[in-house]
């Protein structure tokens, strides 16, 4: 599937629960930031809001492109608190990086290059989901070739909703991370 210009996809609960169950280790007393997903939306979101308490969580940090807020969620208001920011949320602005330990989203496809230039720049750990056709993008491959990113679990085709409520599949999507999953820890 090619993909348009319009690349506003939402992540499906079902994929991000089977994904980032290999993680749980590393969200002990960590600070989680969504920085590309609308809390009303986000499956990431309701991941985290369902399972703060299981994994142990810090807070858990929400922005998006086309907000002026920042939510955050540290296990008392359902709806975490939104506070006004200077920035239109969109992730270049880096609104919450600096207090979050892993970054835990879904970009834009059309920023994903941007995007992973800025986490690797930031030194943060991560768990994000993207294209393999990102896996040439010249922020993406040298990082790849140096052993600093790798590919989580589970890739191939995934389904995605988008803006319209239509149910997207698209071909070739992975998890990048910098972390080890746990299952990749049992067979070393």
């Amino acid at each position: 599937m090619q993909i348009p210009k319009d690349d506003e996809y939402f992540a499906l609960f079902e994929n991000i629960i089977k994904e980032l169950y290999h993680y749980k280790e590393y969200f002990r007393g960590k600070t989680v930031l969504c920085n590309c997903d609308n809390p009303r939306l986000s499956s990431f979101y309701r991941y985290f809001l369902i399972f703060f308490d299981q994994l142990g969580l810090k807070k858990v940090i929400c922005t998006y492109r086309g907000s002026c807020y920042k939510t955050e969620y540290t296990g008392d208001d359902w709806d975490g608190v939104s506070t006004p920011t200077d920035s239109d949320g969109d992730f270049r602005n880096r609104v919450g990086l600096d207090e979050a330990d892993i970054v835990v989203t879904f970009p834009p496809f059309s920023l994903f290059n941007e995007f992973m230039a800025m986490l690797m720049e930031s030194g943060k750990k991560f768990i994000v989901l993207g294209s393999r056709l990102c896996v040439p993008y010249k922020d993406v491959f040298p990082h790849i070739m140096l052993g600093e990113i790798w590919a989580g679990v589970h890739s191939g085709e995934m389904e995605f909703t988008r803006p319209n409520g239509n149910i997207a599949i698209v071909e070739n999507m992975t998890w990048y991370t910098n972390l080890t999953p746990d299952i990749r820890k049992e067979s070393v």
